[in-house]
């Protein structure tokens, strides 16, 4: 099947060896055929992802057309160089995607590295368009391990520096239920933790007792609570973000009660805003 559909790209755009060539020699933005004749010539995943960052594209990438890429061999990052380069979705029909000047994420990020873009044109990228998450010495290491160069690596830490300190900015509403204490001192600088990684810091964790009447209705879920931990690692704060209404009151009474690992960035104790699962499930 793969090879039929190669086939028919290669009919369909016969001169997509001499267009692959062609195109490294322009600056213009690339359209449909061009990308896809990249891939289809001899031009490596790491040419292909970059040129398309460094060039952008003038189509909006719709999910069929990033099938065929990916079907005539085109890896994640490639894909993903597509997707970052992409322009607004026009039009009612248009697949929802984010502008070409949204933040990258993680994953963004790493897709690129392991295609092997060059690490200018990452850097450049970054420092442009920034990143959407807090990133911490377990993500950077991660980076390093897939290629990331120190200037990269150093991009990626001054935009989550700006990331941090437009955060705290937009966090007055806080502040100012956290006034200075009695010594003068500031209140904590908050960060933003995926609730993946922050859970892998619960250092005690009082289960949730499910409701009696949830059992008896059959009522079985996932709360989802918005929470902020304390520099001490105590749960400050709890907002519902959803759930069933019969398991709620549990969750929250549980979560309550855990106890995180303290967190410091550069040295300093900061406050954690996080997401918090609590599952349940009936057991028959």
């Amino acid at each position: 099947m793969k090879a039929q559909i190669i086939l028919a790209a290669i009919l369909l755009f016969p001169s997509g060896m001499g267009m692959a060539q062609s195109v490294s020699m322009k600056g213009d933005s690339l359209d449909k055929v061009q990308v896809l004749a990249l891939v289809l010539g001899d031009v490596p995943s790491s040419r292909v992802a970059t040129l398309v960052v460094e060039r952008g594209i003038i189509f909006q990438p719709q999910k069929t057309y990033l099938d065929l890429l990916k079907k005539v061999g085109a890896d994640d990052g490639v894909i993903t160089a597509v997707r970052v380069a992409q322009r607004p979705p026009e039009g009612p029909d248009a697949d929802a995607a984010p502008s070409r000047d949204a933040p990258l994420d993680r994953d963004q990020i790493l897709n690129l590295l392991l295609t092997g873009m060059e690490s200018d044109v990452l850097t450049q990228l970054i420092t442009v368009r920034g990143i959407d998450f807090e990133p911490y010495d377990e993500y950077l290491h991660a980076y390093e391990i897939a290629g990331a160069k120190p200037d990269l690596v150093g991009a990626i830490r001054q935009a989550g520096q700006s990331k941090l300190g437009a955060s705290t900015m937009s966090m007055t509403s806080h502040e100012a239920a956290h006034p200075k204490n009695a010594a003068g001192t500031p209140p904590a600088k908050i960060v933003r933790m995926p609730g993946e990684m922050e859970s892998t810091r619960v250092v005690s964790q009082a289960p949730p007792v499910y409701p009696q009447v949830a059992r008896n209705a059959r009522v079985q879920g996932t709360v989802r609570l918005a929470a902020m931990i304390g520099i001490d690692g105590t749960v400050e704060e709890l907002e519902v973000i959803s759930g069933h209404a019969l398991l709620i009151k549990s969750a929250m009474d549980a979560v309550s009660k855990w106890k995180y690992q303290p967190l410091e960035l550069n040295g300093a104790p900061v406050e954690v805003q996080t997401e918090i699962d609590v599952k349940y499930v009936l057991v028959n």
